[in-house]
């Protein structure tokens, strides 16, 4: 079966592969905060920077940053640790780096 929208395929994927999910809409987030570093001229160095050139955007500021660093820290845990994830936590996850994609997104251009 083919899904349709978001939702549908996110869940599809969280119910069989939880840390699936939180990696690859990590790195989908990762490539967003790459490419809106690189859209205002600046070199990305690492993602301590790149939330420190986020949070001064009066765009985005503080919440995203934060945001956009607490799902870098579950990503990390759940790429390195025995971290147990569940389908809801794992679909929440991706709901929120899409958020954060768009707004990124939208700031950029």
């Amino acid at each position: 079966m083919t899904a349709t929208n978001f939702e549908d395929f996110v869940q599809s994927i969280a119910e069989e592969a939880p840390h699936a999910v939180i990696l690859d809409w990590y790195r989908r987030l990762e490539l967003m905060v790459r490419d809106y570093i690189v859209s205002r001229g600046i070199r990305y160095r690492n993602a301590t920077h790149a939330e420190a050139v986020v949070q001064a955007d009066s765009l985005l500021g503080t919440p995203v940053a934060d945001a956009v660093g607490r799902l870098r820290r579950v990503r990390n845990e759940v790429a390195h640790t025995s971290q147990i994830v569940t389908s809801l936590e794992a679909v929440n996850f991706a709901r929120e780096s899409l958020s954060l994609i768009g707004q990124l997104w939208s700031a950029e251009r």
